[in-house]
Protein backbone atom coordinates (compact mmCIF):
# COMPACT_ATOMS: atom_id res chain seq x y z
CA UNK A 1 0.00 0.00 0.00
CA UNK A 2 1.22 3.35 -1.24
CA UNK A 3 -0.30 6.23 0.51
CA UNK A 4 0.44 10.15 -0.96
CA UNK A 5 -0.65 13.48 0.48
CA UNK A 6 -1.55 15.27 -3.13
CA UNK A 7 -2.36 18.62 -1.38
CA UNK A 8 -3.14 19.90 1.86
CA UNK A 9 -6.49 18.85 2.42
CA UNK A 10 -6.28 15.60 -0.23
CA UNK A 11 -4.40 12.18 0.82
CA UNK A 12 -4.54 9.35 -1.82
CA UNK A 13 -3.75 5.32 -0.94
CA UNK A 14 -3.14 2.85 -3.01
CA UNK A 15 -3.80 -0.31 -2.89
CA UNK A 16 -2.60 -3.00 -4.29
CA UNK A 17 -4.83 -6.19 -5.47
CA UNK A 18 -2.41 -8.51 -3.51
CA UNK A 19 -2.46 -5.78 -0.22
CA UNK A 20 -6.58 -6.62 -0.01
CA UNK A 21 -5.97 -10.62 -0.54
CA UNK A 22 -2.71 -10.96 2.04
CA UNK A 23 -5.97 -9.22 3.83
CA UNK A 24 -8.28 -11.62 3.00
CA UNK A 25 -10.78 -8.95 1.29
CA UNK A 26 -12.39 -8.76 -2.45
CA UNK A 27 -13.48 -5.39 -3.91
CA UNK A 28 -17.20 -6.49 -3.52
CA UNK A 29 -16.61 -6.56 0.35
CA UNK A 30 -16.52 -2.74 0.03
CA UNK A 31 -19.67 -2.75 -1.74
CA UNK A 32 -21.17 -5.13 0.45
CA UNK A 33 -20.19 -3.14 3.59
CA UNK A 34 -18.53 -5.96 4.82
CA UNK A 35 -17.23 -6.41 8.17
CA UNK A 36 -13.80 -7.30 7.41
CA UNK A 37 -13.83 -4.61 4.47
CA UNK A 38 -14.58 -1.55 6.59
CA UNK A 39 -12.19 -2.52 8.95
CA UNK A 40 -9.51 -2.71 6.51
CA UNK A 41 -10.32 0.77 5.67
CA UNK A 42 -10.08 2.07 9.46
CA UNK A 43 -6.70 0.59 9.19
CA UNK A 44 -6.17 2.56 6.29
CA UNK A 45 -6.91 5.78 8.00
CA UNK A 46 -4.98 5.31 10.56
CA UNK A 47 -1.97 4.39 8.60
CA UNK A 48 -2.61 7.54 6.67
CA UNK A 49 -2.72 9.28 10.08
CA UNK A 50 0.51 8.06 11.07
CA UNK A 51 2.43 8.29 7.23
CA UNK A 52 1.08 11.66 6.13
CA UNK A 53 -0.42 13.32 9.15
CA UNK A 54 -4.46 12.47 7.85
CA UNK A 55 -6.99 14.30 9.66
CA UNK A 56 -10.18 14.95 8.48
CA UNK A 57 -12.41 16.99 10.11
CA UNK A 58 -16.56 17.10 10.29
CA UNK A 59 -19.15 14.63 10.76
CA UNK A 60 -18.53 12.42 8.21
CA UNK A 61 -15.36 11.20 5.78
CA UNK A 62 -15.16 12.30 2.22
CA UNK A 63 -13.98 9.06 0.33
CA UNK A 64 -13.59 8.35 -3.07
CA UNK A 65 -12.74 4.84 -3.96
CA UNK A 66 -11.76 3.67 -7.90
CA UNK A 67 -11.05 0.54 -9.02
CA UNK A 68 -8.18 0.00 -10.90
CA UNK A 69 -7.94 -1.83 -14.34
CA UNK A 70 -5.09 -4.61 -12.55
CA UNK A 71 -7.77 -4.59 -9.66
CA UNK A 72 -6.24 -2.17 -7.36
CA UNK A 73 -7.98 0.23 -5.29
CA UNK A 74 -7.62 4.03 -5.36
CA UNK A 75 -8.69 5.88 -2.28
CA UNK A 76 -8.67 9.80 -2.31
CA UNK A 77 -9.46 10.79 0.76
CA UNK A 78 -10.18 14.50 2.08
CA UNK A 79 -10.23 16.63 5.37
CA UNK A 80 -12.46 18.87 4.37
CA UNK A 81 -15.67 17.79 4.34
CA UNK A 82 -17.24 21.21 3.64
CA UNK A 83 -15.78 21.26 0.41
CA UNK A 84 -16.53 17.76 -0.12
CA UNK A 85 -19.83 18.07 0.29
CA UNK A 86 -19.58 21.16 -2.45
CA UNK A 87 -17.61 18.48 -4.80
CA UNK A 88 -20.24 15.98 -4.41
CA UNK A 89 -23.07 18.87 -5.33
CA UNK A 90 -20.56 19.81 -8.08
CA UNK A 91 -20.18 16.16 -9.63
CA UNK A 92 -24.23 15.43 -8.79
CA UNK A 93 -25.24 18.41 -11.17
CA UNK A 94 -22.19 18.56 -13.33
CA UNK A 95 -21.60 14.93 -14.43
CA UNK A 96 -25.13 13.22 -13.51
CA UNK A 97 -27.21 16.26 -14.79
CA UNK A 98 -28.90 16.38 -11.60
CA UNK A 99 -30.88 19.49 -10.39
CA UNK A 100 -32.01 20.90 -7.34
CA UNK A 101 -34.07 23.40 -6.54
CA UNK A 102 -32.72 27.09 -5.21
CA UNK A 103 -35.34 26.26 -1.89
CA UNK A 104 -33.59 22.97 -1.50
CA UNK A 105 -29.80 24.64 -1.98
CA UNK A 106 -30.79 26.99 0.03
CA UNK A 107 -31.63 24.99 2.96
CA UNK A 108 -28.54 22.44 2.31
CA UNK A 109 -26.55 26.57 2.98
CA UNK A 110 -28.40 26.66 5.94
CA UNK A 111 -28.11 23.31 7.80
CA UNK A 112 -25.48 21.76 9.64
CA UNK A 113 -22.99 19.07 8.27
CA UNK A 114 -25.26 16.29 9.85
CA UNK A 115 -28.32 17.40 8.50
CA UNK A 116 -27.06 18.34 4.41
CA UNK A 117 -26.04 14.66 4.35
CA UNK A 118 -29.19 13.33 5.67
CA UNK A 119 -31.29 15.77 3.32
CA UNK A 120 -29.30 14.66 0.22
CA UNK A 121 -29.75 11.01 1.35
CA UNK A 122 -33.00 10.92 1.45
CA UNK A 123 -33.29 13.40 -2.05
CA UNK A 124 -31.56 10.78 -3.72
CA UNK A 125 -34.06 7.88 -1.85
CA UNK A 126 -36.37 9.33 -3.10
CA UNK A 127 -35.13 9.91 -6.81
CA UNK A 128 -34.17 6.70 -7.04
CA UNK A 129 -37.68 5.59 -5.43
CA UNK A 130 -39.26 8.12 -8.47
CA UNK A 131 -36.94 6.32 -11.13
CA UNK A 132 -37.94 2.36 -10.24
CA UNK A 133 -41.69 3.64 -10.31
CA UNK A 134 -40.91 5.27 -13.59
CA UNK A 135 -38.96 1.98 -14.93
CA UNK A 136 -42.56 0.30 -13.83
CA UNK A 137 -44.80 2.50 -15.21
CA UNK A 138 -42.59 1.68 -18.82
CA UNK A 139 -42.78 -2.02 -18.81
CA UNK A 140 -46.31 -1.88 -17.65
CA UNK A 141 -46.66 0.13 -21.03
CA UNK A 142 -44.83 -2.04 -22.89
CA UNK A 143 -46.40 -5.06 -21.90
CA UNK A 144 -49.83 -3.11 -22.83
CA UNK A 145 -48.27 -2.38 -26.38
CA UNK A 146 -47.18 -5.77 -27.16
CA UNK A 147 -50.39 -7.20 -25.56
CA UNK A 148 -52.68 -4.98 -27.99
CA UNK A 149 -50.29 -5.52 -30.80
CA UNK A 150 -50.66 -9.04 -30.67
CA UNK A 151 -54.31 -9.29 -30.46
CA UNK A 152 -54.28 -6.93 -33.52
CA UNK A 153 -52.62 -9.20 -35.34
CA UNK A 154 -54.43 -12.31 -34.21
CA UNK A 155 -57.64 -10.78 -35.18
CA UNK A 156 -56.28 -9.98 -38.95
Amino acid sequence: MRITRLDHETVNCLISSEDLSEQGIELQDFFDHKESAMEFLKNVMQQAAEEVNYHPTGAYMPMQMTILPDKSLSLTLSENSDEAFTGLLRMLTQQLGMTFSKQFLEELGEADENERIQRVGEYLKGLKAFTSSIKDLVEQVREVTQKALGDSEAGA
